[in-house]
């Protein structure tokens, strides 16, 4: 499936055979301390700056019906925010077992 939407991705998480979790972080876009003239420049035409992240949210698939009602959710904390960077993760835990130490191999030239 071609995620080329916010709502594919919902789509995308609810389709798979393990349950998944929605992680997202919400930045806001904002100009560097003390930025020269030549970044007030590029900023103004929608190039560089500096991500700040404002919020997170993990969220099951299910407990979230559209984008359109997460993007109206985090308007109501009143923090500006420009970017989501989203990824979708199995809940699926394994459990990690050590591996038995492995003997340092010295390779020749």
């Amino acid at each position: 499936m071609e995620i080329t939407r916010p709502e594919d991705l919902l789509a995308a998480s609810r389709a798979q055979i393990r349950s998944q979790r929605l992680l997202l972080v919400f930045a806001a876009v904002a100009l560097p301390d003390d930025p020269t003239t030549a970044k007030h420049v590029g900023f103004a035409r929608g190039e560089g700056g500096t991500l700040l992240s404002q919020m997170c949210v993990d969220k099951a698939p299910d407990r979230l019906d559209t984008i359109a009602n997460l993007v109206a959710k985090a308007a109501q904390f009143g923090k500006p925010w420009g970017i989501v960077f989203a990824a979708a993760m199995s809940r699926y835990t394994v459990a990690l077992c050590p591996a038995p130490p492995m003997p340092m191999r010295r390779w020749s030239a």
